[in-house]
């Protein structure tokens, strides 16, 4: 038993990458799941509010209450996280088909799934991230490596975790928001003045997410 705990600590780099790697390829092998279809609850909004964005030109759904009133019902800041890898991917898709404008938008309409795979992909990135991170409060907590593995261990391979990182909906990017301000609170390599502003304007800027991150304020 002591020979086996000893191994482990002594490859614990290897350890902590194996776990990350293991939670980044189980949460991207869900990412096309269901489409063209829109079988997730929560997706379309923040896709489709990315898109009604960029076709309108403005940052601003506000301004276009009757555009997005059907579409955007939540708070903007990760359709914005999208736009720029959706024009992107648009403005490539334009120059290879080569068509009017009013034709790639009627092609583009016609199935959208990339759009939704890109969304997801940057939630697996963000909960593959989440895992390091509670690896690196778990060690900033508790100063013990092996409960850092073991809570980095527990998150990839967390049922709910998972299946949250593989699809385009706000819980993960929450659960991520909230993860990197305990991170800042716990960085005790920090300054407390820094480690309190760093954590309230990470809680702040999580509330244009979503405002299922308000507790983390009591904190």
């Amino acid at each position: 038993m002591n020979d086996s705990f000893s191994f482990l600590m002594n490859n614990k780099k290897k350890l902590l990458y194996a776990i990350i790697l293991f939670a980044f390829l189980v949460r991207l092998f869900g990412v096309s799941y269901g489409l063209p279809l829109w079988l997730v609850d929560d997706e379309p909004p923040f896709v489709l509010g990315a898109l009604k964005m960029i076709e309108l030109k403005t940052l601003l759904p506000s301004l276009h209450l009757k555009e997005f009133q059907s579409i955007l019902y939540y708070p903007p800041f990760l359709s914005y996280l999208y736009l720029i890898p959706f024009v992107v991917v648009l403005g490539i898709k334009f120059i290879v088909l080569g068509v009017p404008l009013d034709q790639f938008s009627n092609y583009m309409a016609l199935d959208i799934s990339v759009f939704f795979i890109i969304a997801r992909f940057i939630n697996v990135v963000l909960g593959t991230i989440s895992v390091y991170l509670v690896y690196k409060i778990a060690i900033n907590i508790f100063k013990d490596e092996f409960v850092g593995l073991s809570s980095a261990f527990f998150l990839a391979t967390s049922l709910l975790h998972t299946s949250l990182s593989m699809t385009a909906r706000h819980w993960l990017p929450a659960s991520f928001i909230i993860a990197l301000a305990f991170w800042f609170l716990t960085n005790y390599r920090l300054s407390e003045r820094v480690r309190y502003l760093a954590a309230a304007t990470t809680i702040s800027l999580g509330l244009g997410v979503s405002t299922i991150v308000a507790p983390a304020i009591v904190i």
